[in-house]
């Protein structure tokens, strides 16, 4: 989530570019915009609770009140108070503002994006796509993990299925370096979540990876995203089913031989050689 310190800084950049007169009734609602960022021009409006400035007879007050914190204990203290004392209905309305029109100037995704983060909705489309945009540069540029915040809240609007399996694929890839235990966490609860045999044997295969490069045990996970799979194709499935078909049982084959015992050496003649799957799906 965006510290008070980012949104101030983002928030009067925003109030500079809209102008004057929107910058002035932002400010006036804004909790993010201190003095410092008024842009220039601009009647110098301090940040205050609901309410506060819309009297002008409180507008000293207030002022004297936010100089007290500020000096006591800094603009990080202001910030959380104001946005403390403000309703929840209003700081949406100013997120979602202040996101629209840095996106309209063309401002870059992760800066509009943080403004997005702590939105209970979104419900305009372009919000997705600034977040996902944001993902994947965050992915490009930085650390894989740097990725998480932005794809964790798209993967909590997803409602679609294959997208939901999409997003949460992405946001498992991305925790697995660093938290891999938070990695296998989000694939459960994709796996709890996801009926279609197919998005749920990929995300089955991406859970016996994760789990086997730190250790976890993952066959029984693979093994009943196989059968159900299986089922799904029947005895007449198509290449590309087939292809998701060998693929987890071959991981189901690994994850069996890291968890069993190595056979003792074979005495006598040895044995042929293993029998391929075979490439029909259906049982038998």
């Amino acid at each position: 989530m965006l510290s008070a310190a980012g949104s101030s800084e983002t928030c009067g950049r925003a109030c500079r570019l809209a102008g004057s007169g929107w910058s002035r009734r932002l400010r006036r609602r804004d909790p993010w915009c201190s003095s410092s960022t008024a842009p220039s021009g601009a009647t110098s409006v301090p940040c205050a609770g609901p309410g506060a400035v819309d009297k002008v007879d409180e507008v000293d007050e207030v002022d004297a009140a936010r100089r007290r914190i500020h000096a006591a204990a800094g603009p990080e203290a202001l910030h959380v108070a104001v946005l403390e004392a403000t309703p929840a209905a209003e700081l949406v309305r100013l997120r979602t503002g202040a996101a629209r029109l840095l996106n309209d100037e063309g401002f870059p995704a992760m800066e509009v994006a943080a403004h997005l983060l702590s939105l209970p909705r979104l419900d305009e489309g372009w919000m997705r796509g600034v977040l996902r945009d944001a993902a994947g540069r965050a992915r490009r540029h930085d650390d894989r993990s740097e990725a998480a915040p932005y794809l964790r809240r798209l993967l909590t609007d997803e409602s679609d299925e294959r997208g939901r399996v999409r997003t949460g694929l992405e946001l498992a890839g991305a925790l697995a370096a660093t938290d891999p235990e938070a990695a296998l966490d989000t694939l459960r609860s994709l796996l709890d979540r996801t009926a279609d045999a197919r998005p749920r044997a990929s995300v089955a295969l991406q859970f016996g990876m994760t789990a086997q490069a730190v250790g976890r045990p993952a066959l029984t996970v693979l093994s009943r995203a196989r059968d159900t799979l299986r089922a799904a194709l029947g005895p007449d499935g198509d290449e590309a089913g087939c292809d998701l078909y060998r693929r987890i049982e071959s991981a189901v084959l690994s994850a069996d031989c890291t968890r069993s015992p190595r056979p003792p050496p074979w005495r006598g003649s040895p044995p042929g050689p293993p029998r391929a799957a075979a490439c029909s799906c259906g049982p038998g």
